[in-house]
């Protein structure tokens, strides 16, 4: 879903909409779900997965927070993290995490939980 430019690594012009979603889901190893469990797109056990297609700040940390369930967890994804997202994330919600994308999404962890998820070791 990403291209190298001579800007560096950049998303793909076909993974807007809705697409880019759907491709960090597989990516990560969630389950993709459809528009009607928003703010999220996938799942896999207790963690829940939100993409966001631009920034995520503070406000939009807390509505995805606030719409889990007790025992929920949440991975959000977004292009850009603006400072301090990461920190309130942690702190609201134990065992949640923020991933810039592509940055942390094209590292060798990433690429571990993907074949975890798949049954491979």
């Amino acid at each position: 879903m990403y291209e190298l430019t001579p800007l560096g690594v950049m998303l793909a012009d076909w993974a807007t909409n809705g697409r880019f979603a759907r491709a960090v889901a597989g990516q990560l190893g969630f389950e993709w779900q459809t528009k009607k469990h928003a703010p999220f797109c996938g799942v896999r056990g207790r963690m829940r997965l939100a993409v966001l297609d631009g920034a995520v700040g503070l406000e939009e940390a807390r509505e995805i927070i606030a719409a889990l369930s007790e025992r929920e967890r949440v991975t959000i994804v977004a292009k850009v993290v603006l400072p301090g997202v990461e920190e309130f994330v942690a702190e609201q919600s134990k065992g949640s995490r923020v991933k810039k994308a592509p940055r942390d999404l094209l590292t060798g962890r990433t690429r571990s939980v993907r074949h975890r998820a798949k049954g491979v070791s």
